[in-house]
């Protein structure tokens, strides 16, 4: 568990006593800032931890309240218009968090005023999405918030990560493109790695993690690459930034004399020679290119029936080893969506020309319902697709049925 951590880590980190945590801003009670970022338009986007019950939210807050039963706070979220003055300067502010404790430890923004963050839950009813890489309880969070957004659909990604032990989550950085890259500590030895991998097995005590994820991916497929990287002792990722070409630069603490240099390394060798020194490190890791997906899909739609059926279909421009379909169904948006197709529906494989597909499927009430489509491909990786809306008004007296077809080529 992260809290097990703790003690390992002083005095690389303090777990901080509540009666020592100033009240300098936020609630009545202790409040911490931890991460700040800032956009083009002089925005403060801020994190970390509060005990307060009434730490300022916004009427557009993902959680207007600090969750029932916490054990040691939540994590806040706050955007700040520096530009601004007085109340109206509080553009968008939330608590985050389950019944565990949390602590918000990084931030990021991209240039659609959605956050990045990430940081350390104990909680197991942590908020995840339906998009999340992993949806039960670990150590470390990585959660994706539209502050221009409100309510629940402002929580736009959201997920744990992490293996059977401890995790700390420190620094977050995203792309163009909506990945995040994370780092952080853990003493797993089956903390998630991709193939490619620079390190793919614990070496040390504890090792830096290095993960980028796909935040408009789902499940697995959203994980893109994530790697150990560290040496026999104890390394510790606590920042990390990228560019322009998807390289990761990460520094942190380490006292590893072997942790992994460069033959064009500064300093190639440990110098803190006293017990308990340790040096900085800064590393640049060359990230793959992401796969192509296993189809290029032309369009998803759902359309109802006078029967009360609802009929989906999809066409595909190439496919890419591509195993098979299988489709989704919510009564809400934001909602649970159950797989409704009993097998997965089979698929061309590999092929130039696509193919079309269609799917009948009967819901079991009248409303609106929600649709979507993932392909899986032979090595379990899937991607999802769409989010179609139909809304069935009359029932049909089979309810339950669903067919299945396939037509090659276009």
């Amino acid at each position: 568990m992260m809290m097990s951590l703790w003690p390992r880590l002083i005095p690389w980190a303090v777990a901080p006593a509540a009666s020592s945590i100033p009240r300098t801003w936020g609630g009545y009670y202790y409040n911490i800032g931890s991460g700040i970022a800032v956009d083009g338009s002089g925005n403060a986007y801020v994190t970390g931890a509060t005990w307060s019950d009434d730490f300022p939210t916004t009427p557009s807050a993902y959680q207007g309240t600090i969750t029932a039963g916490a054990k040691d706070g939540n994590v806040f979220v706050t955007k700040i218009n520096t530009l601004g003055s007085g109340t109206s300067s509080l553009v968008y502010s939330t608590y985050l968090g389950g019944s565990g404790s949390e602590e918000g430890k990084g931030i990021a923004v991209d240039g659609s005023g959605n956050a990045y963050i990430t940081g350390n839950t104990s909680s197991s009813d942590f908020p995840t999405t339906p998009s999340a890489y992993k949806g039960t309880t670990d150590d470390v969070f990585v959660a994706k918030i539209d502050t221009l957004g409100s309510g629940a659909s402002s929580l736009v990604y959201s997920t744990y990560l992490g293996g059977s032990d401890g995790e700390l989550g420190s620094g977050i950085a995203v792309d163009g493109s909506g990945n995040a890259y994370i780092t952080g500590l853990t003493d797993s030895t089956n903390f998630p790695t991709t193939p490619s991998a620079y390190q793919g097995n614990l070496i040390g005590y504890a090792d830096v993690f290095v993960t980028k994820i796909d935040t408009l991916g789902s499940g697995t497929s959203s994980l893109v690459y994530s790697t150990y990287l560290g040496g026999t002792f104890m390394d510790y990722g606590q920042g990390i930034a990228v560019d322009g070409s998807g390289n990761a630069y990460i520094t942190g603490l380490t006292d590893s004399t072997n942790f992994p240099t460069t033959p064009s390394a500064y300093q190639g060798t440990l110098q803190g020679t006293y017990y308990g020194d340790r040096d900085a490190f800064v590393s640049k890791l060359s990230l793959p290119p992401e796969l192509p997906n296993a189809i290029t899909l032309v369009y998803f739609h759902a359309s109802a029936g006078k029967d009360g059926s609802v009929t989906l279909t999809w066409e595909t421009a190439t496919e890419v080893d591509n195993a098979g379909f299988n489709l989704y169904r919510s009564r809400k948006k934001d909602g649970d969506y159950k797989k409704i197709n009993d097998t997965l529906i089979p698929a061309m494989g590999n092929a130039t020309t696509g193919a079309k597909y269609s799917y009948t499927d009967t819901p079991p009430a009248k409303g609106t319902y929600y649709y979507k489509l993932e392909d899986v491909d032979y090595n379990g990786i899937s991607t999802m697709h769409g989010q179609e809306k139909v809304k069935v008004k009359i029932m049909s007296g089979d309810a339950g049925t669903k067919k299945s077809k396939r037509k090659k080529g276009r």
